[in-house]
């Protein structure tokens, strides 16, 4: 910790010098600070590729299916995925040992349900159905 000696309150004299450096100058009137400046992407050995400007006006404008995407949806989406690889499960389970292929299929089920909130209604929807066939068939197959 730097410690900047203050003057003593009964010297009288004001506890930040009253001197001014010559080469300061603040002006309370600039107004470049509201000005936009461009901002570089990738590399700082390429040669400048700007993506979007700085400041009050400035947005990012990019084209990723990816961007402005919460962790709720990130986590949707990794559900949809995960679904996908449960599915992979399912359906030898459903084959070789239909009570095992319940459980399979209802945690199917519940990621595929999740994955609605990812965005991607259709494949969400669609795994739905096919986890929920094969919940529907291992309870039929395993009751006889």
């Amino acid at each position: 910790m730097i410690r900047i000696p203050q003057p003593r309150p009964e010297s009288g004299e004001p506890p930040i010098p009253a001197k001014a450096d010559p080469d300061l100058r603040v002006d309370s009137l600039a107004t470049d600070y509201l000005e936009t400046h461009p901002i570089r992407a990738g590399s700082p050995f390429a040669e400048g590729t700007v993506l979007g400007v700085s400041g009050a006006s400035g947005l990012r404008t990019t084209h990723d299916a990816f961007v402005d995407q919460g962790p709720m949806q990130y986590t949707a989406v990794g559900s949809l995925i995960s679904c996908l690889v449960v599915l992979g499960f399912a359906i030898p389970a459903a084959v070789w040992f239909p009570a095992g292929g319940v459980a399979i299929s209802v945690l199917g089920l519940g990621l595929a349900i999740f994955g609605i909130q990812s965005g991607r209604v259709k494949e969400s929807l669609v795994l739905v159905a096919a986890h929920l066939v094969l919940f529907l068939y291992c309870i039929v197959v395993s009751q006889n």
